[in-house]
């Protein structure tokens, strides 16, 4: 019979407490090394339980193992996996001395001893073994390292019979560029660095970075940001890379607040009229041209200066990366994707104001097909906005300087009415006066 009250406890529940605290301190300290690079198989936990295929699903080419093991054999992205050898041989594998593998041996071997530390960089547990996981890697790797080495210095001409030949065609290109940026499809880039010490040496990492802004400078068509303002040691994959070279300046150098994965969005709540009654109500909208960035978004003296939006099938793929990234990553400053998205959700309630935001150059290349849908999906926390940024600044100068237009507006409710007593006032004291001449 079991006695009650005694201080006494058995081994074997000293040490069931003990096993279960070592694995959850475990997967703790698992949990931090992931937060410093992580990479989501699923999109879900930032837009919900919806069809997200179009976010995670290449169409040209798989980069990692996520999207790697789950489109394995089919045709179109196997075509590009073939293009990857061409590209690993040109860079580790010596066309002039073919038994020298020492190149191929140091490539293998530096990822070899990161294997830890990439596997902790993806969400979901990797059940790959280590040859299967070290040889995805190197392919990936040495395709990205390949792509960023030749917009680093387009002039260079030892890779031009390659160019062509890895790519294909533009349509190809501009598909691989995009898949690029895909959510779940992206490897760590202190991989990328590391290689690119092992094969070429003498190639400053920071290159590295002005290759990747040059890859993805014509995405929307803005200005390729200054490669110096992007750190190449604070990347932590290509996705990343494009993020903080679209973000404003003043908001990357902000420390981030440490956030958890299934925090609600916080913020203040922010309703800004349609294009259409900010026109009437005298605020002039126009393109702000030569912007660094489309969130480069500046409203001041009632004129609100918008940077031009390329609109087309690929928009919402990546808008849709950068808001999953941005919701989920720790290091995401708060929001200011999610801040623009709101922004143009509001301000696109109709075909009206999508005429007119055509007609002023600030959307281009909206069909029918598009008009308003992809802003509406993407955005899905109401109005709310977080509290600092710039671009929540601009925001808020506009919906106050309409506030203060429509109180003094004969079409207010408030102003109107008054407006009416005041005339009738004015005009019973003329009568009195004619009556009293």
């Amino acid at each position: 019979m079991e006695e009650y009250g005694s201080s006494v406890v058995s081994n074997a529940l000293v040490a069931r407490v003990q096993g279960v605290l070592a694995a959850c301190t475990a997967k703790n300290s698992s949990s931090l090394r992931q937060q410093q690079c992580m990479i989501f198989e699923s999109a879900t936990v930032a837009f919900g339980e919806c069809d997200l295929r179009w976010l995670t699903e290449p169409r040209a080419v798989c980069i990692g193992p996520y999207t790697r093991q789950r489109y394995h054999g089919v045709a179109r992205l196997d075509t590009m996996q073939n293009h990857k050898w061409l590209c690993a041989g040109r860079l580790i594998y010596d066309r002039k001395n073919p038994s020298d593998s020492g190149k191929i041996r140091r490539c293998l071997e530096t990822i070899k001893v990161r294997e830890r530390r990439i596997r902790a960089t993806y969400f979901e547990e990797l059940r790959w073994s280590s040859d299967e996981l070290i040889l995805t890697i190197l392919l990936d790797a040495c395709f990205i390292l390949f792509l960023l080495m030749l917009h680093a210095d387009p002039r260079e001409e030892q890779f031009d019979d390659y160019r062509n030949e890895e790519l294909g065609d533009h349509q190809i290109q501009s598909m691989v560029k995009h898949d690029l940026l895909l959510f779940g499809n992206q490897i760590p880039f202190f991989v990328i660095r590391a290689l690119c010490t092992v094969i070429m040496p003498g190639m400053p990492h920071e290159s590295l970075v002005g290759g990747a802004l040059q890859l993805f400078s014509t995405i929307w068509h803005c200005k390729p940001a200054n490669s110096m303002s992007v750190r190449c040691d604070q990347v932590l994959h290509l996705l990343h890379l494009f993020y903080l070279s679209v973000i404003p300046d003043s908001q990357r150098d902000e420390e981030p607040r440490a956030r958890s994965l299934h925090r609600p969005f916080q913020g203040i709540r922010v309703l800004l009229p349609p294009a259409t009654v900010l026109d009437r109500a005298g605020i002039r909208l126009g393109p702000r041209d030569n912007a660094c960035s489309f969130l480069d978004v500046k409203f001041s003296n009632g004129v609100l200066l918008i940077p031009p939006l390329q609109v087309d099938g690929n928009t919402v793929i990546v808008l849709g990366s950068l808001i999953a990234f941005e919701k989920l990553h720790c290091r995401a400053p708060d929001h200011v994707v999610v801040t623009y998205v709101s922004f143009l959700k509001q301000l696109l309630t109709g075909p009206d104001d999508s005429r007119l935001l055509q007609k002023r150059g600030i959307i281009r290349n909206m069909t029918t097909a598009h008009k308003t849908s992809i802003f509406s999906f993407l955005f899905s926390d109401g109005y709310h906005v977080p509290c600092n940024s710039d671009l929540t600044d601009s925001f808020m100068d506009t919906t106050e300087y309409y506030g203060r237009r429509r109180l003094w507006s004969f079409k207010s409710p408030i102003v109107g009415p008054l407006m009416l007593v005041l005339a009738i006032f004015i005009m019973i004291l003329s009568s009195y006066r004619v009556l009293n001449g």
